[in-house]
């Protein structure tokens, strides 16, 4: 997969294909002669953005908006010319960056950087990945993989492949079980995705032989009230906040899912999982009714099915749950992978900011009598039709061309 990268009106666009074009991917190459020697005559752009200077935020065009600070930058950007070299001295100041020990965002461009101090892992990280992005900016080409595991959490894994953001559970030896922990970090991080314009749709994943077995039933023994009301409120936060970023979340689920783990993959706008898969309910057996879980499963699957779930315990194969509406596929575990990444890179194809819009309309208007979603519903695709990314794709389709998306 890479990104096609075409002018139109002044714009840089860039178009996800499932295969590789350039010559250098073709040939096994990677990043080669031909990709480095554009990505160093933009380092002094890397400067400003490493040293804070260049760059506010990136744009949904792949290029960043200047600050004040790079005016010069700006024009260059603006008149699609490519920036002056910086020759040997601005490699060194770039690669003495590389081994400073200071926090992301506190460089500047007047201080000292001992070579004795050793970065740290975070820091280190946050500067390749920022080396990443100016790398898709010019380019027009997204690194092969871009991040590893974030170093800020211990309950849970967070990556970047592309514009798809994968979030894995990572406390296999416990069953991926909820603790509020795992559910406190799971909600900063999708909240630190759904403010990324850059990510267009998130993979939920866990490690192991179980996606989830619920909540951490060793965590739920001899609290009082308010420790019990905590634990739920974080859980319904939790599902909400899935459902309220802008981007699509896909469960990729390997295992058993289970209490509030079935719960997690029904609330997930879709779900994809293998063949030895299975989903239950099974609170009612141990006294501890899943009615938060019910909230979801109901909804994903209708009443009599949820309720013979919930009242039995009994678990579900992954096939039942497909055809039940659960999941939306059953693959073998050798495709699970790829089946995800696949869709998710469909779905990151579309508009970003008429991807969000659909998420938000489809949960508001589920729940609606018909005549109160139609008018909803006609309100909301009257505004669509407004926006710059509709008229675009619209205009696209007209002229037998690919669209440039713009984010607005």
């Amino acid at each position: 997969m890479t990104f096609v990268t075409y002018q139109r009106d002044g714009h840089h666009c860039r178009h996800l294909t499932s295969k590789a074009e350039s010559s250098d991917s073709k040939n096994g190459a990677g990043v080669g002669a031909n990709a480095r020697a554009p990505l160093f005559k933009h380092l002094d752009f890397g400067l400003h953005t490493l040293a804070g200077n260049g760059v506010g935020r990136y744009g949904t065009s792949g290029l960043p908006d200047a600050t004040p600070k790079s005016e010069p930058m700006a024009r260059h950007i603006k008149r699609g010319r490519k920036p002056r070299s910086i020759g040997v001295s601005g490699l060194l100041i770039f690669f003495a960056l590389l081994r400073c020990d200071i926090a992301p965002g506190r460089l500047s461009q007047s201080f000292v950087c001992p070579s004795r101090f050793v970065v740290g892992r975070e820091a280190r990280m946050w500067i390749m990945e920022q080396l990443g992005r100016l790398f898709t900016a010019v380019q027009g080409k997204v690194p092969m993989h871009q991040a590893a595991c974030s170093t800020s959490y211990e309950n849970i894994c967070f990556e970047t492949e592309q514009h798809l953001a994968v979030v894995t559970l990572n406390r296999p030896n416990r069953r991926n079980a909820l603790s509020l922990e795992l559910m406190l970090e799971l909600l900063d991080c999708l909240e630190r995705i759904g403010k990324d314009s850059e990510l267009r749709a998130v993979i939920l994943a866990a490690a192991g032989k179980v996606f989830s077995s619920g909540h951490d039933l060793s965590a739920m023994v001899g609290k009082d009230i308010n420790e019990y009301r905590r634990i739920f409120d974080v859980c319904c936060e939790l599902m909400t906040k899935i459902q309220s970023i802008p981007q699509p979340v896909i469960a990729e689920v390997q295992g058993v899912a289970t209490a509030a783990g079935c719960q997690l993959v029904a609330t997930c706008d879709l779900a994809i999982a293998v063949e030895e898969a299975s989903f239950g309910t099974p609170g009612v057996r141990i006294g501890l009714f899943c009615t938060t879980p019910m909230v979801a499963l109901s909804r994903a699957i209708g009443r009599k099915r949820a309720l013979e779930m919930l009242l039995t315990g009994d678990m579900i194969p992954a096939a039942t749950a497909a055809d039940w509406g659960l999941i939306n596929k059953v693959v073998p575990a050798t495709s699970l992978r790829e089946e995800t990444r696949s869709l998710a890179v469909r779905i990151a194809q579309a508009s970003p900011v008429t991807l969000a819009i659909g998420k938000q309309a489809f949960y508001t208007q589920i729940d609606l009598d018909q005549p109160k979603a139609y008018a909803y519903a006609k309100e909301i695709m009257t505004m669509n039709s407004m926006a710059l990314d509709a008229q675009e794709g619209i205009s696209a389709f007209l002229q037998k061309r690919p669209a440039c998306w713009v984010g607005k």
